[in-house]
């Protein structure tokens, strides 16, 4: 059996490795994201070019809120990536907490155990 305090820094070990992985996870996933839609804003683009040119007067509209609204949003994720990232981490900090919870702290073999 393994000792209670090796459990429970195995366990803490395991949470600081989680930690780190969901912080990276959530920067790589922003960045993504933040491509994506910086692809997107650009086939916006190239379709407003055609609507003006075709003369489609409402579909450029259209298109202009699409792409100031699309805009904003890529000017605030990049502005926010590391507080989403900080509450991701938050998250899953209280998710791991209310699983150790569940675990008990001192291995079987260890609770009765007596000094002779």
């Amino acid at each position: 059996m393994i000792p209670a305090r090796i459990l429970k820094g195995l366990l803490e070990i395991a949470r600081a490795i989680g930690r780190w992985a969901i912080e990276k996870l959530a920067y790589r996933t922003a960045q993504w994201l933040i491509h994506y839609m910086e692809g997107r804003v650009e086939v916006f683009l190239e379709r407003r070019r055609r609507a003006m040119r075709r003369g489609n007067d409402s579909r450029v509209e259209w298109l202009d809120g699409r792409i100031k609204r699309w805009g904003a949003a890529i000017r605030w994720l990049r502005s926010h990536v590391q507080s989403l990232a900080k509450a991701s981490v938050r998250a899953y900090c209280q998710v791991t907490n209310a699983a150790l919870r569940e675990i008990p702290r001192v291995a079987a073999g260890e609770r009765y155990r007596r000094a002779a």
